[in-house]
């Protein structure tokens, strides 16, 4: 059985299941979780040239705080690549029993989600808000249950200065099996406690593009596997979850759609705060995203294990990224504006697809109202407001936005 339990800053995963690798998670008798921490065992990769990976982080409305939720990829001037559960506030639900349960996700507001760009998400050299998020919608199937583990964050302004990465056209082939690529993360970075934040770089040996992972890893039988998880968790661990971990051995990865990388001597392993973190091949001299990072082995010892499951870009994935790179909404303010009686505006992340809308005011008797303009600097404060009929109403943002009015 499959179990789950998401935090807002990252994934976790009960005994069976698959834990996705955001920046926390409880780990409760996680035997796979979603990567998340630094990469462990990797080094440092402070350099400017990776720019392009940076850091999501969450702004918690309540309090203020802001803290690391995944990692993430500039693959466009104001588009940013991660993992669709680094935009799922939550998808799971645990009773008193302890049965969790995989409900319908809701996305996480993304106007509370930013990109920290530069090598410390904690001392980012400059941080982008999001405006809007994407998910790549296949059935949640697969090693990690998530089916297409791939989001697409549109930011409220361009980044110019950083040049984005390419990413791969298709999913990863067989002709893969065997090479190593690297993995870049902000996750954690010590296999027992938590020290993340900060951007690490390791290599991962490409190890299965299909069938079930923990089978590669251990040919020899389910004992072989269940032996390493007692050296890893100990007996009790095993004694309790016996069943659990042999149906997880069979688990096999959704194909076109994800890949296993790790877990052979020299590789580094990705953990929690890794997720949506890029995995990167070099073709004809430059770096090219060949996935993103979606789940590791996890247990209340070692939180991170075995390697990890990276989400890859099968069909559905490569219609979200091509078309979060023609953007519908192309030269129409974020406010929207008057054409004439119309009222014309971008949709927002919770009415679906990025789509233009056209709405004809004098069909109601009324006119198009555009907001009012921004103060200029230095203006008169008490040189008046505008009247209350000339004001957008506020938008999802809570910003002003075109409207039809009398």
């Amino acid at each position: 059985m499959r179990t789950f339990a998401f935090g807002i800053a990252g994934l976790g995963m009960l005994v069976g299941s698959m834990i996705a690798c955001g920046g926390g998670g409880d780990g409760k008798g996680a035997a796979t979780t979603n990567a998340g921490n630094e990469v462990i065992g990797g080094v440092a990769a402070s350099s400017a040239a990776l720019n392009a990976i940076g850091s999501l982080v969450h702004k918690d409305a309540q309090t203020g705080t802001t803290e690391l939720l995944c990692t993430a990829t500039l693959i466009a001037p104001r588009i940013v690549l991660t993992a669709k559960h680094c935009a799922l506030d939550k998808f799971a639900q645990q009773d008193e029993a302890g049965t969790v349960t995989v409900v319908e996700s809701r996305l996480i507001d993304a106007l509370q989600i930013s990109f920290a760009i530069g090598p410390d998400s904690r001392a980012p050299v400059r941080v982008v808000q999001a405006e809007s998020v994407e998910t790549c919608n296949v059935a949640n199937t697969g090693y990690m249950g998530l089916g297409c583990d791939v989001a697409i964050y549109r930011l409220k302004e361009s980044i110019d200065d950083v040049r984005p990465l390419k990413v791969a056209k298709s999913s990863v082939g067989e002709d893969a099996i065997g090479k190593r690529m690297s993995a870049v993360g902000y996750g954690n970075q010590v296999s027992i406690g938590t020290v993340n934040g900060t951007r690490k770089a390791g290599t991962l040996t490409m190890r299965a593009v299909r069938g079930a992972p923990m089978q590669v890893l251990f040919p020899e039988s389910v004992e072989a596997f269940l032996d390493a998880m007692r050296e890893a968790e100990g007996e009790a661990y095993v004694d309790n979850n016996g069943a659990v971990l042999r149906d997880y051995y069979n688990l096999s990865l959704l194909d076109g759609y994800e890949v296993y990388a790790g877990a052979v001597e020299g590789d580094a392993q990705v953990c929690h705060g890794d997720s949506g973190g890029p995995l990167l091949a070099k073709v004809d001299g430059e770096l090219v995203v060949q996935g993103v990072a979606s789940g590791v082995v996890s247990g209340p010892r070692l939180p991170c294990k075995f390697g990890a499951a990276y989400a890859t870009f099968g069909p559905k994935a490569q219609e979200l990224i091509a078309r979060s790179l023609t953007d519908p909404c192309d030269g129409i303010p974020a406010e929207g504006r008057c054409e004439g009686d119309v009222a014309t505006r971008c949709t927002t992340a919770t009415e679906g697809p990025r789509r233009v809308t056209r709405t004809d005011c004098s069909l109601l008797l009324q006119r198009c109202i555009a907001p009012a303009a921004a103060p200029a600097p230095g203006a008169d404060a008490d040189a008046g407001t505008p009247d209350a009929d000339a004001t957008a109403t506020a938008s999802d943002a809570g910003a002003p936005s075109v409207e039809c009015g009398d």
